[in-house]
């Protein structure tokens, strides 16, 4: 009995030893590979022990636990593993909220929502003016606005919300945005939420991530096309692709990767083989690359077909609009520069603008219209 107890003692000493020493020689000389978690955030650096002996500065331990916190050895892992379990076995997630039939939803994209409503009547105001200066600006320049709006799953897919998330009124800023946004003529205004539920049979969002689905994106690429062309003289039918999709399985989105567990979640979506980038290379124009690497995307049709395409045209746009040019909207315009409003503002894009620029698509994205406000249009 009492070798019994001893070996018990000892199995828990030996316990003990190994879930501290195999930590610490992990982190000294990693010897399982584990893939780090995108915190989207730069961790704690390391003390500026020479500044402390030197100055006599006491106060390292909040820094040295912090950088010691962030390096760990099995860090990765374990988050993983707490993450895992809150979310197969509670249906929570810090970062998001799990949604019916396992929908993700990112709850500080609801949080920036929720602050535009209590922006109230100055905040729209205030946005209504912004998209008026912009349009006129252009104008002055011989350039026409056409805008894009985007809506966040959040909103447009607010049944499929948890009952702990927050609940938006029936008429946000956005809808009475949009409102505005349709009934002046000074621009052309594509709402994407007019393509929501109406671009065949699948779901307009992605369950695992936040962007719409492909066809939602072909089906805007198209609407925008037309209207340009309408505008132009040219026939509302001038660029009317099809697209054939096939099934891919095991897709696992942006907002599956922000959960950081063990088991992301994953589901099944349309693709094609339609896709284009901008190393593609394509019968009628060429790609190149802009030199000062302001512009993500340069595109240029062969001069002996610009009389069967639309005028040169800037895109700024984020992450949805990438599915314009994988649909082929770049192809119907004599020239296309495209750039990402994730990386740079409106205003350094408006000084950019090539001398020939017709048209400027302004694509945007519901919850990032407070950053809009930031911009300073010229003349404003």
């Amino acid at each position: 009995m009492e070798l019994s107890s001893r070996r018990i003692q000892q199995a828990i000493v030996c316990v003990f030893v190994a879930l501290t020493v195999f930590p610490l020689v992990q982190m000294i000389y990693p010897i399982v590979r584990i893939s780090p978690i995108d915190e989207n955030r730069t961790l704690a650096p390391a003390p500026d022990f020479f500044k402390i002996i030197v100055n006599g500065d006491g106060r390292v331990a909040a820094e040295l636990n912090k950088w010691f916190d962030d390096r760990i050895g099995f860090r990765s892992f374990f988050i993983r593993l707490r993450n895992q379990i809150d979310y197969s076995l509670f249906g929570h997630s810090d970062k998001l909220y799990i949604g019916k039939d396992g929908t993700l939803f990112h709850r500080d994209t609801l949080n920036g929502i929720v602050a535009i409503e209590r922006g109230g009547e100055a905040w729209q105001q205030a946005v209504q003016a912004k998209f008026t200066a912009l349009a006129r600006y252009l104008d002055r320049r011989g350039i026409r606005l056409v805008i894009v709006s985007n809506p966040a799953k959040e909103t447009a897919e607010a049944e499929l919300l948890p009952p702990e998330a927050p609940r938006l009124p029936v008429d946000t800023q956005f809808h009475k945005l949009r409102r505005f946004l349709a009934a002046n003529p000074e621009w052309i205004y594509v709402n994407g939420q007019d393509f929501i539920g109406k671009c065949g049979d699948d779901p307009p969002f992605y369950r695992t991530d936040t962007h719409s689905t492909m066809p939602v994106g072909y089906c805007i690429a198209k609407d925008v096309v037309s209207r340009i062309a309408v505008a132009e003289g040219r026939s509302a039918s001038f660029w009317n692709p099809s697209f054939t999709y096939f099934r891919i399985t095991g897709f696992s989105g942006n907002l599956a990767r922000l959960m950081a567990v063990l088991i992301k979640p994953t589901e099944s979506i349309k693709g094609t083989h339609t896709l284009y980038h901008s190393g593609s290379a394509v019968p009628e124009g060429t790609f190149t690359a802009d030199p000062d690497g302001f512009f993500e995307t340069v595109y240029r049709t062969h001069e002996s077909l610009w009389g069967d395409k639309l005028p040169p045209m800037v895109l700024y746009g984020n992450s949805f609009a990438g599915y314009y040019l994988n649909a082929g909207l770049y192809f119907q315009f004599i020239e296309v520069h495209s750039v990402q409003s994730r990386d740079i503002s409106l205003e350094a894009a408006l000084q950019k603008l090539p001398p020939n620029t017709r048209y400027m698509i302004v694509q945007f994205y519901e919850p990032f219209l407070g950053d809009f406000l930031q911009y300073q249009i010229p003349g404003e």
